[in-house]
């Protein structure tokens, strides 16, 4: 990401709670209850909205992005920010945890809002620690623009998923692998290789597990997440 416009802040709100939050480029990091500066009203109406579908946001916490200002943003490979059908304009992407617990199984989900609506919400999932927004662009080639999404997890915070949903522009609808709420693409790092601008984009995941006796990560090696046509997913190219 780019670290332009770095800045920190703190804030204390009725002598009691103090928030700290950091702004990287467009991308804005809420922790606890805080409400970033530029959203701050779309994340009163987010969570107005959430909790008349019954949803609790005591909790709430999360990332925001504002796809329109972050277009042209990277962090793995060929994986960048883009809206190649114009079907994300105007829209902040929020990867939220409705529960900090990292124990509950359905602690996460993702919202589209666009013009202080909330135009739609995945079911909830395992997002563990928390996850960010890492892309926006059509993956598989098909016609309709991908949103990826990275989640920390594993007893050491060390291991990432990934959620990915295809957009309509009005509805999304998950195609990476997954079993019930957790999902199968796992890895320490992702890679995002465009072998062929014509062909679905591959994802590279670098795999090891921790081994508290020798300090150094074991077993280490490397799977390829491929698009089999309904979702991405370790179909045997290894």
């Amino acid at each position: 990401m780019r670290k332009t416009n770095k800045y920190f802040q703190i804030i204390a709100r009725c002598g009691i709670a103090i928030v700290i939050f950091a702004m990287v480029g467009s991308v804005v990091f809420l922790m606890g209850a805080y409400q970033p500066d530029k959203p701050i009203s779309e994340w009163n109406k987010l969570k107005s909205q959430l909790a008349s579908s019954g949803i609790d946001t005591s909790d709430l916490s999360g990332e925001v992005m504002d796809v329109d200002s972050s277009h042209g943003m990277k962090k793995y490979g060929s994986l960048q920010i883009d809206d190649p059908y114009s079907t994300l304009r105007g829209c902040l992407i929020f990867a939220l945890r409705t529960i900090s617990d990292a124990s509950v199984d359905t602690n996460a989900m993702l919202v589209v809002m666009k013009g202080g609506k909330i135009l739609w919400m995945s079911d909830r999932f395992n997002g563990q620690f928390g996850g960010n927004i890492i892309g926006t662009m059509d993956l598989n080639k098909d016609g309709t623009v991908d949103i990826v999404s990275e989640w920390i997890s594993g007893s050491r915070q060390d291991q990432r998923q990934l959620w990915i949903y295809s957009w309509d522009g009005t509805h999304g609808k998950v195609i990476s692998s997954h079993e019930g709420g957790t999902s199968d693409l796992e890895a320490l790092s992702f890679d995002f290789d465009e072998i062929d601008s014509g062909r679905p984009i591959e994802i590279v995941g670098q795999t090891g597990e921790y081994d508290p006796t020798s300090g150094a990560y074991v077993e280490q090696g490397q799977v390829t997440y491929t698009w089999n046509g309904d979702q991405y997913g370790d179909w045997g190219k290894n």
